[in-house]
């Protein structure tokens, strides 16, 4: 099992129509940071198995190696809102994670039908994520400080 977390934190900007003060796109940008939960840095585990279909066979052996308890990423963050009424809004958001290091890697070594190979899985930390949210704004307008 591979368990993570994931801190960040960068700039923003938010893009607002004057006339209308409507936001138009919120940016933000910044370094994050995962911290995986294996204390074993060189060896994490090894799996394997075989499968047979017709006159096909197929059998692996899979060795985790976990190369960083910490990885560094740069992500990116793009949001927009849309107003429903006055006070209820949408909102669709964007992230995108691009990791810089491999933090955990898999040699692979195969047979299929008799001939032999290996290759290896590298994992950067690089992920994306699309999320939509509903907002509502509690206070009246004269409450509020503008």
């Amino acid at each position: 099992m591979y368990i993570a977390s994931k801190f960040s934190g960068g700039v923003g900007r938010r893009f607002i129509h004057k006339p209308s003060n409507l936001k138009l796109i919120n940016i933000h940008a910044g370094l994050g940071l995962i911290l995986t939960y294996n204390t074993n840095k060189t060896s994490g585990g090894s799996n394997g198995g075989a499968y047979y279909r017709q006159n096909d066979t197929f059998s692996y052996l899979a060795i985790d190696d976990y190369k960083l308890l910490v990885a560094p990423t740069l992500y990116l963050v793009l949001e927009k809102d849309f107003q429903l009424s006055s006070s209820l809004y949408a909102t669709v958001r964007y992230r995108y994670d691009q990791g810089i290091f491999p933090m955990f890697k898999q040699d692979i070594e195969y047979t299929f039908n008799g001939v032999s190979g290996k290759t290896k899985n590298l994992v950067y930390g690089t992920s994306q994520t699309f999320g939509v949210a509903i907002k509502y704004k509690f206070l009246q307008k004269k409450y509020r400080e503008d």
